[in-house]
């Protein structure tokens, strides 16, 4: 509506919501702030309002005069990301006296911090005895730094194993999240220095996973279903393959029965921390829905696939990639026999390829990497119903 704002309103629940800002609240578009924020607490005048300033560059008089106004009439109202050139106006017109103000964003120079784990979009570091920071590499993942604190928040509340953010920071111009954690450091960074151990973090590791799914997916704002974003995924390689071939696919995913259980949705070890009270996860942002098998689908395609293409970005040697992910297996399903293990094992592996080969045709279609994995998954197809895949 406005060129230099955006705005957007979500409902957690009747006594939480968030409204979400995005670029300069001017004279302009300060009257659009104000009457969205008025009609949430028209709406729900009971809860708590965060507004949410991770992307305000910018506040005029006019954004104070409103945001005064709401001190005035009681409004519940929460400021969250405020950034330093934000806050130092707040401070200079005394509203930061007034205001509830969560969190600013902290400065931090993470040069020098050791480096506990890396992944797709971001990296943790430790800071401090009792602190670590995960820090974006791009300053267009702020919608995943947003969505990853409203969930976080959520699950936390519900008891799901997980920590939430209780800072703001940026390094080097890169948005991050801290989290105080005593003594604690990544499942990776232990394996990394300590590859003989792994056994013995096994079933902690999967406890942690199956306690996630056991917690439903009911209360959580725009969580997404993980089966429609494969069949999504599917739908991306039509011009690549047969009708039959995508058929196919289409089977091996129909075979995941349907559910609304919570899925991590990312749950390699760089995103479990081990504390003295336990294993956690403190990375949320690709929180989704459905069967618990999914979760796995995701660490077959970190661990196993990637490995394929000499691209392992956690750093972790392909021989303990390949361990770690067939201990885990073998523990998640230790119930199963040989045969539905093997049957299993299939049905993970080719919709791990059928995600990561849609992820790089969505790049670049003609990478060496995406033919690589046309490659792999088509061999897959073409050996469902003629015979078990070994492990």
């Amino acid at each position: 509506m406005f060129e230099k704002m955006k705005i957007e309103t979500k409902v957690i629940d009747s006594d939480s919501v968030y409204v979400i800002i995005e670029g300069i609240i001017d004279t302009n578009s300060a009257v659009y702030f104000g009457e969205t924020v008025e009609d949430a607490h028209n709406r729900y005048p009971q809860a708590k309002i965060t507004l949410d300033f991770t992307k305000v560059e910018y506040i005029t008089s006019a954004c104070i005069r409103y945001l005064l106004s709401f001190v005035k009439a009681n409004y519940n109202i929460v400021l969250t990301g405020v950034r330093k050139e934000v806050n130092t106006i707040l401070k200079l017109t005394g509203l930061d006296c007034i205001l509830d103000i969560e969190q600013e964003v902290i400065s931090l120079d993470v040069k020098n911090c050791k480096l506990l784990g890396k992944g797709f979009h971001s990296a943790v570091y430790k800071i401090d005895d009792d602190k670590i920071a995960k820090i974006y590499f791009d300053i267009k993942d702020l919608d995943m730094l947003i969505n990853e604190r409203i969930i976080a928040k959520q699950a936390f509340i519900k008891g799901v194993p997980t920590e939430i953010s209780y800072g703001m920071c940026e390094a080097d111009g890169k948005p991050g999240l801290i989290y105080e954690l005593v003594d604690a450091d990544t499942l990776i960074s232990i394996l990394k220095n300590n590859p003989d151990d792994m056994d013995k973090y096994i079933e902690g590791y999967v406890n942690l996973v199956k306690e996630f799914h056991k917690y439903d997916s009911k209360g959580f704002v725009e969580v997404p279903d993980y089966k429609l974003i494969l069949r999504n995924d599917i739908k991306d390689l039509i011009p690549y393959y047969s009708k039959e071939e995508i058929n196919k696919m289409n089977m091996v995913l129909d075979e995941i029965p349907d559910s609304i259980n919570l899925l991590h949705g990312d749950i390699h070890p760089g995103n479990v921390m081990v504390t003295s009270k336990g294993m956690i996860f403190i990375d949320l942002s690709d929180t989704r829905y459905g069967y618990g098998d999914l979760d796995l689908v995701y660490l077959n395609r970190t661990l196993v696939q990637f490995t394929k293409l000499d691209d392992n970005h956690y750093d972790l040697p392909d021989a303990q990639a390949h361990k770690l992910w067939d201990l885990f297996f073998n523990e998640y399903f230790k119930d199963l026999n040989e045969e539905e293990k093997k049957a299993k094992y299939k049905q993970i592996e080719t919709l791990a390829l059928i995600s990561i080969t849609s992820r790089f045709i969505r790049k670049d279609p003609q990478a060496n990497r995406s033919k690589i994995m046309l490659k792999e998954l088509s061999e897959m197809i073409n050996i469902i119903g003629q015979g078990e895949v070994n492990e």
